[in-house]
């Protein structure tokens, strides 16, 4: 694809994204997006779809009157209260309502669920361009009255040009990744982004400081380290036994054998796991339980215990599938590390591909996940090959070897022989209980 040059032979690409396309300019800055409403889930795929798809131009705010921007899922509990207050006041933000029937509605855009990708970064865009014009408007002009719509005009087009090269990196990107995971997407098992196939564009081979602020919450900031050294690879692995996700995973296990619902009790509030919806009932404040998942517990911290029915009690529980939960609480234990007994020279087997808008993502997630799907490779020659940080990589297996995407061929290999030694015991056992049975009998 040619790029086509002003006259000074200066690629329009590069010239633009030097003077506009990059948040140097005193008027541009990223647009704080308010979720009123959304549930969990969807959250997680709107944060992701904001920081690449929209590549940053849109955050996640958590105050509404600090926002530029409401997204308020009408088909919530609380929802349409959200709207009613938010249409009370005239000067409020602009607001994109999200329902799955048609709302006839004044002042504010409506798009129907499942949502469409396209759509709403257009309708973003669109808003983006109305509050930069109105801010024009409202800031006293530096040049002449008569020069004033010439400067909107120009505004205008910088805009355009803008999501033309955008749409331009994207196509140029896009295809790597495609092409990687086009053997995964053929079997169905990776969902899109929104409703959008293919398109989320594959991240830098370089890591930026925006995308390891984004990452440091589920991957921490520990430094690569010598993994030939014995000393240096213990700091990069965890005993996942002695943190919360130990107890966590043992009440999974519990709860499955049992098919009733089993408590985890602490001073902190409770977890139950359900097994009959495959949901976990939370009653810990979602910073607080990141910050347990951290330190390391005591043996009487957790007290697990069988239950006959749950209590959720609305307001106070939270509701998360088993399978999201457990990789959250995973990330937020390992920081960029790996079990104990997992070898960074371990060769990894990838399952089969995770539906990544269920799961908490972070930066590089999609590109290991790719590497893994086409090629075989040990967890440190994935970050050689992918050039990135260890711990990108490190967290990614972690969380996926909790809920059983990921194992290794060393790990398969001592199971093997782990089932072939109690069959010769078992058989010992039985013989013995025959013996026994029989003196019993004289």
């Amino acid at each position: 694809m040619k790029v086509q040059k002003q006259s000074n032979d200066t690629p329009i690409e590069q010239s633009f994204i030097a003077t506009c396309a990059t948040p140097q300019k005193a008027d541009y800055r990223p647009l704080k997006v308010a979720l009123l409403d959304i549930n969990e889930r969807l959250e997680n795929r709107l944060r992701y779809f904001f920081s690449d798809r929209c590549q940053g131009d849109y955050v996640v705010d958590v105050d509404p009157q600090s926002a530029d921007i409401c997204l308020i899922d009408l088909d919530g509990l609380r929802g349409k209260s959200y709207w009613a207050k938010h249409a009370e006041h005239q000067h409020n933000c602009p607001a994109i309502l999200l329902s799955l029937h048609k709302t006839e509605v004044e002042n504010a855009k409506w798009l129907q669920k499942p949502l469409q990708a396209n759509l709403l970064h257009s309708e973003l865009e669109k808003i983006r361009e109305k509050l930069h014009l109105q801010q024009r408007q409202a800031t006293p002009a530096s040049l002449p009255n008569s020069s004033a719509e010439t400067e909107v005009a120009l505004s205008g087009h910088h805009q355009e040009l803008r999501r033309k090269i955008k749409s331009l990196q994207a196509v140029l990107k896009k295809e790597e990744i495609r092409r990687a995971q086009l053997n995964v997407c053929r079997q169905g098992d990776n969902p899109p982004l929104l409703s959008e196939p293919a398109d989320v564009p594959t991240r830098q081979i370089s890591v930026g400081n925006q995308e390891i602020k984004t990452a440091v919450p589920f991957i921490g900031s520990t430094p690569d380290v010598d993994l030939d050294n014995e000393t240096q690879r213990a700091w990069v692995q965890y005993d996942p036994k002695k943190f919360l996700i130990g107890r966590v995973q043992k009440a999974i296990k519990l709860a499955e054998t049992s098919g009733r619902p089993v408590s985890i009790s602490s001073s902190h509030g409770s977890i139950t796991i359900v097994p009959m919806t495959r949901e976990v009932l939370v009653e810990i404040d979602g910073q607080r339980l990141q910050s347990l998942a951290s330190q390391p517990v005591n043996d009487d911290e957790y007290q697990l215990s069988v239950q006959d029915s749950v209590c959720d009690i609305p307001g106070q529980t939270h509701r998360r599938p088993v399978e999201a939960f457990v990789w959250e609480l995973t990330l937020w234990t390992s920081l960029g590390r790996i079990p104990v007994n997992v070898s960074p020279n371990n060769t990894v087997i990838f399952k089969h591909w995770p539906n990544l808008t269920r799961l908490q993502i972070f930066p590089q997630a999609t590109r290991i996940a790719a590497l893994w799907a086409k090629q075989t490779h040990t967890l440190a020659s994935t970050a050689q090959a992918l050039e990135i940080p260890q711990r990108y990589v490190f967290s990614f297996f972690s969380a996926a070897h909790a809920i059983g995407l990921a194992t290794t061929e060393e790990a398969i290999s001592e199971e093997i022989a782990s089932e072939e030694n109690p069959v010769k015991s078992n058989s010992n056992r039985t013989l013995f209980r025959k013996i026994l049975r029989q003196l019993s009998l004289h």
